[in-house]
């Protein structure tokens, strides 16, 4: 069934006396103007001090590419090399809570610890402990991936075009979710069959992706044909399959050799680069997770655990499950699973993810289990195409939701942040195409915001809509998000909100409201948005929309 798509007469029927909003046209020096002052924040973000040791109340230990496991660690001339030798201190009381542990800058750790569910992973991090950076250069860097950038790393197949990564790249728990080229100049578009496990069987499609681009300029629909061999399921440039079966890894590629062409190509893996299996008092500062197919880090049941000034980039794109047939795709840049009891995310920078940038989330329907989600405040970030930037879910079953609230997110905020290009360049691919700044609540009418703001935030450029959630806060409900000061940059064909049918009192099945003045006049008149400034620009983004890359096709 397809959503309704409110119109001015609903708007009228709803609430009479709406007032149209300003709309303002947006122009070129707008937009310098806002990314400058993006730039220059983010600028700050990557010149940013670390932690100093002497705010350490415990002991602090060093750790270098170039150092030795043999050294005691304790000081920046006698750090230690591998992050196995600080998991040994972690697990034998070496390093304890109140200690710091500094990795030097312009350092590289790739993951090399496994999990047979969880798939690879570079760092497990532990409560009490904070982790930064010393040293002078790039921030040291937390990867999962493997470089093929040699022409030596690839060989042609009997197929036209077709190339074969010349080692193993393991079974499904390895899964290469995506190929980065250059650092962006082109990325991967993975070909998954409906039976991931059991590639090239009869009569067995891959997953129709729609229409999608490599960023080299084709445009192509991809998926959604038979899977016999290599051939028939790879038919555009940068189409890559995985074959879990025989550890080998496709790619279509008409240009010859991919690594004569391209300078760097990272195969990014199946893994949760960063680990927090105790999730308290944790701080990270100063640190780059990049290159993963699953999320970048995870936590669970955070209760205290600060992120700052961190850079997190080319994340997800990994097979999910493990089941035969499941074919849902990591990964988001940062994620806490289960009750958060203060999750604080600040001064990042955060881009290109096949899902969700910042996010702590829950499916929890059981009366029994209450899970409260308090303080989760994503605040000063910087973040670019994603497909939600900003994701905050927890379930109620629909009867519960108007009792004492059983299952509940409190006292957060999303405030001060820079959101360009939700639904744009590598999360496109997804199967369900729903670009949006913030998936806050889904759309289940269960869901419950207490004293949660979304403010002075810049919310600029959107492939679909500017929120997925039915939890805006109008008039005088006490559950809902508060907005204000925010300001909107949209295309007139795009949309304002995913949400109720009826927002007054959050009825009705699932409706799009465009973005327009009468939209924005709307909610503004219930009270919400209140001090937003809405921009507007008519036509396509990018060329590539002309041909429904970024459609959104779940109507």
């Amino acid at each position: 069934m397809a959503d309704k798509i409110m119109t001015v007469e609903d708007y009228a029927q709803q609430y009479p006396s709406y007032n149209k909003a300003e709309f303002i046209p947006f122009t070129k020096e707008k937009e310098q103007e806002i990314f400058a002052k993006a730039k220059a924040h983010a600028d700050k973000i990557l010149n940013a001090k670390s932690i100093s040791p002497s705010d350490i109340k415990g002991n602090c230990f060093y750790i270098s590419a170039n150092g030795d496991d043999f050294n005691d660690g304790r000081s920046e001339a006698t750090p230690w090399k591998t992050i196995g030798r600080l998991h040994v201190a972690q697990n034998d009381g070496t390093v304890n809570e109140g200690d710091g542990v500094f990795f030097e800058r312009g350092c590289r750790w790739n993951s090399v610890f496994h999990s047979r569910m969880s798939g690879d992973y570079a760092l497990m991090m532990r409560s009490g402990v904070t982790y930064s950076a010393y040293g002078e250069g790039y921030k040291p860097m937390f990867t999962n991936c493997a470089y093929a950038g040699s022409p030596d790393d690839w060989s042609r197949t009997h197929y036209k075009n077709i190339w074969v990564y010349n080692y193993d790249v393991g079974n499904r728990y390895s899964d290469v979710g995506n190929i980065i080229f250059d650092d962006g100049k082109g990325f991967g578009i993975k070909v998954t069959p409906h039976d991931p496990c059991s590639p090239f069987l009869p009569n067995v499609k891959t997953v129709d992706c729609g229409m999608v681009t490599n960023g080299m300029g084709d445009v192509f629909h991809s998926g959604d044909t038979y899977c016999t061999s290599p051939a028939e399921a790879l038919l555009h440039n940068l189409e890559f399959l995985h074959d879990p079966i025989d550890g080998k890894l496709y790619l279509y590629f008409d240009k010859g050799n991919p690594a004569e062409y391209f300078n760097e190509i990272i195969l990014a893996k199946r893994g949760n680069v960063i680990r927090c299996s105790e999730s308290k008092d944790i701080l990270i500062d100063n640190i780059a997770v990049k290159y993963c197919g699953s999320h970048g880090i995870t936590t669970g049941d955070a209760d205290n655990v600060t992120i700052q000034n961190c850079i997190l980039g080319w994340v997800g794109g990994s097979l999910q499950g493990t089941e035969p047939l499941d074919v849902t795709r990591y990964g988001n840049a940062v994620e806490n699973w289960g009750i958060c009891n203060g999750q604080y995310i600040n001064n990042c920078i955060v881009y290109q993810c096949y899902d969700a940038g910042l996010t702590t989330q829950v499916a929890g329907w059981n009366p029994e289990y209450p899970v409260h989600m308090a303080r989760a405040e994503y605040c000063d970030n910087v973040m670019a195409y994603t497909n939600s930037p900003l994701e905050l879910w927890n379930s109620n079953p629909p009867n519960k939701a108007d009792e004492p609230y059983v299952n509940c997110v409190k006292d957060s905020k999303f405030c001060g942040n820079y959101l360009f290009y939700s639904g744009y360049h590598f999360g496109h691919q997804r199967p369900c195409k729903n670009g949006s700044f913030g998936c806050l609540g889904g759309k289940a009418p269960g869901q419950v915001f207490v004293d949660t703001e979304m403010s002075n935030n810049v919310f600029m450029y959107t492939s679909s809509f500017a929120h997925y959630t039915r939890c805006i806060k109008v008039l005088d409900q006490k559950k809902g998000i508060t907005t204000s000061n925010n300001t909107y940059v949209l295309g007139t064909s795009k949309y304002y909100i995913k949400g109720a049918e009826n927002s007054i009192d959050n009825t009705g099945g699932p409706a799009l409201y465009p973005y327009s003045s009468d939209t924005m006049g709307f909610f503004n008149s219930l009270g919400a948005e209140k001090d937003s400034t809405f921009y507007y620009y008519e036509g396509n983004l990018f060329d590539e929309e002309e041909q429904d890359v970024y459609l959104y096709i779940n109507r």
